[in-house]
């Protein structure tokens, strides 16, 4: 998996009801690819850790939990231990032994659109905010 920063502060600073998304939108095409892993995701707010998650059960900050759906096609997030580690086809999770991933132990499915949202974050009184997290994907891409 590789890190991966982003300063959201323009986005999220000063709201009190923060969540951050995580997507995945495949074509109706016959090509599924591994899809889209996500480990150790942390906010940092004007300096201080507001909140992170190791996805192994070891959690700092955020009112609730992850949710996950699909706006259409299966619903197919899911945490745990990836079954195919190969890191030509799988991802292996940055820490630990879990992660989240569309799909632990096969291929996304066709036509599918699949959100994976954090638990709640307050941003109230914070001026810079950055997002990091580590992240591993195989998915389609058009030319």
């Amino acid at each position: 998996m590789r890190k991966t920063s982003v300063d959201i502060s323009s986005y999220v600073s000063g709201l009190s009801d923060v969540k951050i998304a995580f997507v995945l939108e495949a074509d109706n095409d016959s090509t599924t690819k591994a899809g889209f892993y996500i480990d150790d995701v942390e906010v940092i707010a004007d300096g201080e850790q507001i909140f992170f998650d190791d996805m192994d059960g070891n959690r700092t900050g955020g009112t609730g939990n992850w949710t996950h759906w699909a706006v259409y096609g299966s619903d197919e997030w899911e945490n745990g231990i990836p079954s195919n580690t190969n890191p030509v086809y799988g991802g292996i999770p940055h820490s630990g032994t879990k992660c989240w991933a569309t799909d632990l132990d096969n291929t996304y499915e066709i036509g599918s659109y699949q959100w994976l949202v954090s638990p709640s974050l307050n941003m109230s009184g914070k001026t810079s905010v950055i997002l990091n997290f580590y992240n591993w994907y195989v998915v389609e891409y058009r030319s």
